[in-house]
């Protein structure tokens, strides 16, 4: 068996940084087929020290990065932009600045099909992508509250049009939770469930606001109004831990 950093080596100097390149330096006989395994199989987590700086710089480029990667990705920067390498640190935060711009960019392709096609669709695109964001810089109070105060006034722009008690009001509460705008996000709530009576996400948002208030009574009467047979953010768990399964029958 050759010695792994024989199976490594490029004869002509070229490393790759990525999987595509590697791939292309195999078709070009410049490069082992090792080196693609290598760069397309990490087993080392990206959120563990020390970092593994060309396996976080292959995911960045990629286009499709899901959402809990990036997550994962804005939790390693944050604290290498802390650490005393200050190559480290510039990458960091050259890294954060990336992802940031890669999501203003969607928000204003979003914005511009909105300009000539307003559809509900591309509105709730358009508050899901500042709540992503809210969210991504969560660890950055000012920045990721203002994105969730973009998602917000959004929202209320097109309130008129945002009724749907999945897909709108039980997102926009959410919102409201997030940014600790309790007293609008009960009133918005009362009035949510008085129409829907029956909603589970919104009982469920409610019983989330009473924890937050300390009304544990509220908390279990919200949570009594759910279906412990569905599987709403395994809710049926939650409704045990609380209750002590002596739920009343719907």
């Amino acid at each position: 068996m050759h010695d792994f950093r024989t199976l490594l080596e490029s004869k002509t100097g070229f490393i790759p940084r990525t999987q595509a390149q590697a791939l292309r330096g195999i078709d070009e006989g410049i490069l082992n087929a090792e080196f693609y395994v290598y760069r397309a199989v990490n087993v080392h987590p990206i959120i563990e020290e020390p970092w593994d700086v060309n396996e976080i710089d292959r995911l960045l480029a990629k286009e499709d990065l899901d959402l809990e990667t990036t997550a994962i990705l804005m939790i390693v920067f944050e604290r290498m932009i802390l650490n005393k390498d200050k190559e480290l640190a510039l990458f960091a935060a050259e890294s954060i600045n990336a992802l940031e711009r890669r999501y203003l960019a969607r928000i204003q392709i979003l914005k511009k099909r909105f300009a000539t096609n307003s559809s509900k669709k591309t509105i709730r695109a358009i508050i899901h992508e500042y709540k992503v964001m809210g969210r991504l810089f969560a660890s950055r109070p000012v920045l990721g509250d203002f994105y969730l105060h973009e998602a917000r006034r959004f929202h209320e722009r097109y309130a008129d049009r945002l009724y749907d008690p999945d897909e709108d009001l039980a997102v926009y509460i959410d919102t409201l939770l997030e940014i600790k705008d309790y007293t609008v996000a009960a009133n918005i709530l009362g009035d949510a469930i008085d129409r829907y009576p029956g909603h589970e996400r919104l009982h469920f948002l409610a019983a989330r606001l009473a924890f937050i208030q300390r009304r544990i009574n509220d908390v279990i009467r919200h949570l009594e109004r759910m279906n412990p047979d569905k599987n709403l953010a395994n809710h049926a768990d939650v409704q045990q831990f609380w209750t002590r399964g002596t739920c009343r029958e719907q």
